[in-house]
């Protein structure tokens, strides 16, 4: 055992690294679907910290081992192996700071990004850049890395694009997309659960045997999850729900569980089908558009062109009379064109009224809610203090008001995205809570390696007192879960930073674009890890959450300023985390020390 308080300041500093990692990563995560009103926060930290738990544990070895090994010469270290310790302690150190730091503020970088660049600092602060494996390596070197999180951005916005295309042109633009949904719903459950399931089998841990299982043996178990399950969920989900909206009948609890076998009921009490009317005949291949998306591919750019006419008029006018001694006073053709609004634009307009107005009295329902809490603490007895003062600490970060009420700045791109017949976006809800669950799986799979690689390192050299090699240093399972657990409670205590940022603020969420996206991303990180890749979940969800906003048909439905934003965050991270930990390293490493006078020599 060498060095055992290298070994106890880096479980420490590791349990930070991966809360930060919770903070910001996870919150980029499940922000889409809070946004969506799928989840609410605390149903978020729930879910956060079952997945992350288990997806760290089951599959979260193989990226561990690529952050430990992959991106700096350990060889180098062989002669002196405690300073690889001191090493991967420094970069776990520059990498929870710089995470933390950007979480405070709100800035949703790439915490593989921090990690990957506090290694980097470290190596080069120890041995120059010589230490450093830059070449491509068949993906597996330095740049295969970096070209990975590239290619992560591109593929899974393509994905989740493409998803959301597919069902927007077969369910969502019709008229009848409830009864569409009703069929190619059980298909898109199925589709779900064979990911979980390959995410599950493809490539897990080696103390579960997962990793023997062939490739053959992989497809068999997805297809059959897959086949299996849309028959299910359509027996059981899809006709229950047909005979409950559209037949409207007074179904019971039991008769969902009965499902197919189900007794006919009797419709109940105050059931209106006026509204399927126009549909009756029709049925399933009726084409006729929902009147959102007429308006939307018909009507919105003769709209938009309209306004913009009116603001070249409205500016041409003000310049007009900045010129003139006296301004011209307003006409019926001026009102006209300022009620010439769309539905959407006039309700942004009034909600940027209501976010003007709680600016200028500089009150929120956040500040209303804390007001009357300090009113509450200075009445309470002792207990009652305590009581207060705990339940304040453990629900502040999943109060909803410190997300939703929070101003989230311009949103006009919101106008530019078409909505969806409600009881169609009802049937995704279900589907998004389970990708938001298997996004928090592949992030626990993927991103736990960030803080237990470099703890997984610190741990073998005081054990063995040598460097880790490529097959003798598996990663433990206590460290896995100890990452996955500590990632959900920074989502619960410090994600809120983070997911007040995002959410509709980067375009428009609903539940079944949150699905799009969730699955996008989740295939994208699932494969990556299993290919030892460390890429980043943020870049993933932020290129698929960009993809569905691309695939609304307009490019003005996402926020391009926040995208650049974010992208600059990314640039910055590396560098950022590399100077910090490789500064660290250095002042440690090469000290004036007690234990050696040159005086002596």
């Amino acid at each position: 055992m060498f060095y055992s308080y290298i070994l106890g300041i880096g479980v420490v500093i590791a349990g930070l690294d991966a809360f930060s990692i919770g903070a910001n990563d996870n919150a980029n995560n499940f922000a889409n679907a809070i946004a969506a009103k799928v989840i609410t926060p605390f149903q978020a930290v729930a879910i956060a910290i079952v997945f992350e738990f288990l997806g760290a544990i089951l599959v979260g070895n193989n990226v561990a081992e690529a952050i430990r090994g992959r991106i700096i010469n350990v060889n180098l270290f062989s002669s002196n192996p405690a300073l690889l310790q001191l090493g991967m302690l420094c970069a776990l150190i520059g990498s929870s700071t710089w995470i933390m730091i950007a979480t405070r503020y709100g800035w949703p970088v790439s915490t593989t990004h921090s990690i990957i660049g506090a290694v980097i600092g470290m190596g080069i602060a120890a041995f120059g850049s010589q230490s450093i494996s830059w070449e491509y390596n068949t993906g597996r070197g330095l740049s295969g890395i970096v070209a990975s999180w590239f290619i992560s951005i591109a593929v899974s916005g393509v994905m989740a694009g493409a998803l959301y295309l597919v069902m927007k042109f077969s369910v969502l633009r019709y008229k009848n997309s409830f009864q569409r949904s009703l069929v190619f719903g059980p298909i898109v459950f199925g589709l779900t659960y064979g990911i979980m399931v390959l995410a599950l089998v493809w490539k897990g841990t080696p103390k579960l045997k997962l990793d023997k299982i062939s490739d053959n043996e992989v497809i068999a178990i997805v297809l059959g999850t897959w086949v299996c399950t849309s028959a299910a969920t359509y027996l059981w989900v899809s006709l229950p729900l047909y005979r409950y909206h559209w037949l409207g009948q007074d179904l019971r609890w039991i008769d969902f569980l009965l499902g197919p076998v189900a007794c006919n009921r009797p419709v109940r009490a105050g059931f209106d089908d006026s509204h399927q009317e126009a549909l009756v005949g029709k049925g399933l291949f009726n084409s006729e558009l929902d009147d959102n998306f007429v308006r939307a591919e018909e009507e919105i750019a003769a709209h938009n062109a309209k306004v913009e006419a009116d603001a070249a008029a409205a500016a041409k006018l003000a310049a007009s009379e900045t010129e003139s001694e006296e301004p011209r006073k307003p006409t019926a053709t001026d009102a006209e064109a300022v009620s010439a609004l769309t539905p959407e634009q006039e309700e942004l307009a009034a909600v940027k009224a209501k976010l003007a107005a709680y600016e200028a009295k500089n009150d929120t329902p956040r500040k209303v809610y804390e007001r009357q809490w300090r009113e509450d603490f200075r009445n309470a007895s002792v207990l009652g203090k305590a009581y207060l003062l705990g339940r304040y600490f453990i629900m502040f970060g999943i109060d909803g008001r410190e997300i939703t009420d929070y101003n989230q700045g311009d949103r006009a791109h919101l106008a530019f995205a078409p909505r969806h017949e409600g009881r169609t976006e009802e049937m995704y809800k279900s589907l998004n809570v389970i990708t938001s669950c298997i996004q928090a799986f592949a992030h626990g799979s993927n991103d736990v390696a960030n803080a237990i690689g470099p703890l997984s390192t610190i741990y073998f050299v005081w054990q063995n007192n040598k460097i880790p090699g490529a097959s003798n240093a598996p990663v433990e399972l206590w460290q896995l879960g100890y990452g996955g657990i500590m990632i959900g409670l920074g989502l619960w205590f410090y994600g809120y930073n983070v997911m007040r940022v995002l959410g509709n603020n980067l375009t428009y969420q609903s539940p079944s674009r949150g699905f799009c996206m969730d699955v996008g991303s989740a295939i994208t990180v699932i494969i990556a890890s299993k290919e030892g890749f460390p890429v980043s979940t943020t870049q993933c969800i932020t290129g698929a959450t960009v993809g569905v906003g691309i695939a609304n048909g307009d490019l003005r439905s996402v926020n391009w300023k926040l995208f650049l934003r974010i992208f600059a965050g990314w640039i910055i991270t590396l560098p950022i985390a590399g100077l910090l930990s490789g500064c660290i390293f250095g002042f440690v490493a090469f000290a004036p020390s007690a234990a050696f006078n040159p005086t002596h020599v």
